[in-house]
């Protein structure tokens, strides 16, 4: 039923906004921004379902508490550029969508560094081993 609750949201937003837009386009920007606002309040629960279940795998799986962090990082980060960019396509600025969508990636990168060393020296531990 939550998800009807969603669409729903969505779909009165969206048709407010078209109403809207061709008398007052500032009016059809604050309707879009609180649609979104309510969406997201929508998709706490969610979020806080998806945070348990990562720090319950990583406790079967002894990953280590930084590494958590980091990757719950990349996963907000990603999260909140693909938003972003999909807000800035809608009110006509694909061009910087694209841009942001850049930055994003360019930050997930350079978060994701010290994983990725971590996975070289394993692997540099376990050719080791093996030779």
């Amino acid at each position: 039923m939550e998800l009807f609750r969603i669409i729903a949201t969505a779909v009165i937003t969206a048709i407010a906004v078209i109403i809207v837009r061709e008398y007052r386009p500032d009016f059809a920007f604050v309707i879009t921004v609180s649609g979104v606002i309510i969406l997201l309040l929508f998709s706490v629960d969610y979020m806080q379902t998806a945070i348990e279940a990562i720090r319950e795998i990583a406790a079967l799986t002894g990953i280590e508490n930084s590494f958590l962090k980091i990757l719950l990082k990349i996963i907000g980060i990603g999260y909140l550029v693909e938003f972003a960019a999909s807000i800035l396509t809608d009110f006509g600025s694909a061009s910087l969508a694209d841009k942001v969508t850049f930055v994003g990636k360019l930050v997930i990168f350079s978060i994701s560094l010290p994983i990725v060393k971590a996975m070289l020296v394993l692997v540099q531990n376990l050719a080791s081993i093996v030779s």
